[in-house]
């Protein structure tokens, strides 16, 4: 018992032992991190004792803005209402930066509603300045006519004007209410707008007139530029160069001493100078001196290049124009090319306006009515003597056969393509004529200008008519082969006349495939139009199943063959006055071909034997009796009038025709169909002759 009391003690005793050693550990664990969260508070503590500086700091700043725009609000009154624009100007502008720091600050004050009033304070307070300023400017600037009908421009020394309801006594001043705009960056908008006003009244009309003059008006409360009248010699005109440059000369120290005052005289000329360089540009290209120096080729256009570059230096000396403009020196340093280009820009203009036109007309022209061709270019290669030129057994009979080929065939053509080769013959002449090579190869170049512009124009703007009208595509393939024919014998013609550097220039060849290739492809589409049309009404005759019960049937194969027909010899009377004969019977043959060959298909399905072109074979027929067989032979027959469209003049016989000649078809050379067609109206003859023959035949 002893024993086991002992154990039980002990064992007791190293439980306790051991609890207490676990609540020793569990206690010094607890006190390490009590003294843990401790020291973290403690650092907490310390670093918003540090960001405290900062936060007042920010308080600070954004509380002294808030006081700075508050003082700048009250001051900006008192600035306007002193008449001190500048300083207004300038605390618009602090305003701004306050308002753009307040709105990059974090709002520590919890004043968010407060800076939005204040933008909305500070942009009214702005738009008011501005509209103040525009008034301002307005009534420094004021452009009007006078009682007399003359145009004045008045700038005034100090203006006094009101705002609102406080009328100021103060007057402001012009400068600075210059310097005040550009702060505001509304003073280049407002001289744009006066210097548009100036040009339109007082620059541009001096072109032209005969009494103007510019004139300056100082006195103490304004000064006034004036586009006045006065009283000239005969002998002096307005369009004088000199007298022209000065009184531009005149309007620019006026703006630059009472407009500007000296101030932003870079930002007007960018405004300025376009404006006054185009329009000595174009003074200068009317002058007659560039007429005297292009029409005589001896004045060489000094007096003009003098009076410019006066011009040019005394503008860049009053800063009026920039120094790195050099227009002015390129104009009047080449006066007859600049004036070569105007004439070519003027040129190319009338030939488009000759293209436009639509009004028709047209011109008969034969090998004999035109100068030019192969006689000229045949002549221009042989050296000019007073002894006749033998010519060797021969040759005769080859230039003959050789002029059938290239001679132009009578036809009609339009009277713009005719005029368009006037003016090419126009200004060959005159590229032969003058001495200047330059002014040579512009002219040549003009001439290819002319066809360039013929080709891609007239299809543009006369695309519909060739596509629909008949006659309008046969004239469009007869101006392509009129300007054909002329350009390729106008180089040959004037190659003796031509400087032999620019020979090589006038062989204008490259057009002819690209003419031939543009009137070729206009017109087949035309003929592809009228070819779908014919077999559409030849079509409505439902393939001639004629019915001798059904009365409706019969009137409808007529009246698609009379349609069919009539719609031949429209187009034939369309084109006839207009083609060339060949042309004529070779369009007309590729349309009444197909529409023989679509007649031959459709009488073959009713008739089979007799409708078949393509052998002469011996044909199978039934011999029934069919009262529809002399109806259809009767409509097939009808087709046989379209060999009046070829008919040609024989000058080996003479006869009862026209002119004393007797005429001949030529329809066989154009048609090919045409032999089979007359023997399918032969084999319908003999079939119906066969019929009749075996019921006479039947009554015996």
């Amino acid at each position: 018992m002893a024993g086991l009391t002992y154990c039980s003690h002990h064992l007791q005793a190293s439980v306790i032992s051991g609890l207490n050693s676990v609540c020793l550990k569990s206690l010094e664990a607890s006190h390490v991190l009590g003294q843990q969260e401790l020291l973290q508070a403690i650092e907490d503590r310390l670093d918003q004792l540090d960001e405290q500086p900062k936060l007042i700091q920010g308080q600070y700043s954004q509380l002294s803005l808030l006081t700075h725009i508050y003082t700048e609000f009250m001051g900006f009154d008192i600035k306007l209402s002193n008449g001190s624009v500048r300083d207004a100007s300038k605390s618009i502008l602090e305003m701004e930066r306050i308002v753009d720091e307040l709105g990059g600050l974090p709002d520590l004050l919890d004043v968010g509603d407060l800076k939005n009033m204040i933008e909305e304070h500070y942009l009214t307070l702005k738009s008011s300045l501005v509209h103040f300023l525009q008034t301002l400017f307005s009534a420094t600037y004021r452009i009007s006519k006078s009682h007399n009908s003359v145009w004045e421009l008045s700038v005034a020394n100090r203006v006094t004007t009101a705002l609102g309801i406080n009328y100021m006594h103060i007057p402001v001043p012009v400068e600075d209410m210059l310097d005040a705009m550009e702060d505001l960056d509304v003073l280049v908008p407002q001289l744009k707008r006066l210097n548009q006003a100036l040009v339109d009244h007082f620059v541009k009309p001096l072109k032209g007139a005969t009494d103007a003059d510019i004139r300056v008006v100082s006195t103490h409360l304004a000064h006034t530029l004036q586009y006045a009248r006065s009283i000239r010699n005969a002998e002096q005109k307005n369009e004088d160069i000199s007298h022209i440059l000065q009184s531009l000369q005149k309007i620019a120290v006026f703006v630059r001493d009472h407009v500007l005052r000296g101030h932003y005289i870079e930002e007007y000329e960018q405004l300025w100078a376009p404006g006054v360089i185009a329009f000595v540009r174009d003074i200068c290209l009317r002058s007659p001196i560039i007429q005297d120096c292009l029409e005589s080729g001896t004045d060489d256009g000094s007096g003009l290049r003098t009076e410019v570059l006066k011009f040019d230096r005394e503008l860049k000396e009053m800063n009026m124009l920039s120094h790195s403009r050099t227009d002015l020196q390129s104009l009047v340093g080449n006066i007859p090319v600049v004036r070569m280009k105007s004439n070519r820009t003027k040129l190319l203009a009338t030939v488009r306006d000759i293209l436009r036109q639509s009004d028709n007309l047209t011109a008969e022209v034969c090998e004999a009515t035109e100068r030019g061709g192969l006689k000229s270019a045949h002549g221009s290669g042989k050296k000019a003597s007073s002894q006749p030129v033998k010519e060797k057994r021969g040759d005769s009979q080859v230039y003959k056969e050789v002029s059938s080929t290239f001679d132009l065939k009578k036809c009609r053509i339009s009277t713009q393509v005719q005029t368009l080769v006037e003016m090419i013959y126009l200004l060959m002449d005159q590229a032969c004529k003058t001495k200047d090579l330059i002014e040579s190869k512009e002219k040549i170049c003009c001439i290819r200008d002319i066809v360039s512009m013929f080709i891609a124009c007239t299809p543009v703007y006369h695309g519909d008519d060739i596509y629909n009208i008949p006659s309008r595509a046969m004239l469009f393939y007869n101006d392509c082969e009129y300007l054909c024919h002329h350009l390729l014998f106008l180089g040959p013609s004037f190659s003796r006349e031509i400087q032999e550097e620019l020979r090589h220039l006038v062989l204008f060849v490259d057009y002819i495939h690209q003419l031939r290739k543009l009137s070729e492809t206009h017109f087949r589409v035309h003929l592809r139009k009228q070819r779908d049309i014919l077999l559409h009404k030849l079509g409505l005759a439902q393939g001639f199943r004629l019915d001798s019960d059904d009365e409706a049937t019969l009137t409808t194969c007529e009246s698609a063959v009379r349609d069919t027909l009539y719609q031949l010899d429209q187009i034939a009377r369309a084109w006839k006055p207009i083609a060339q004969q060949d042309m004529l019977h070779r369009a007309l043959g590729l349309l009444v071909d197909q529409v023989l060959a679509s007649l031959s298909e459709q009488v073959e399905l009713i008739e089979p034997g007799v409708g078949d072109l393509s052998s002469g074979c011996a044909m199978e027929m039934s011999f029934e009796a069919s009262p529809t067989r002399h109806q259809l032979k009767h409509l097939v027959q009808r087709f046989r009038v379209v060999e009046k469209y070829f008919d040609v003049e024989d000058t080996k016989h003479t006869g009862l025709g026209a002119g004393g000649k007797k005429t001949q078809s030529g329809i066989s050379d154009f048609v090919p169909s045409w032999p089979a067609f007359l023997t399918m109206c032969e084999r319908l003859d003999q079939l119906i002759y066969s019929v009749s023959s075996s019921k006479r035949g039947t009554l015996f």
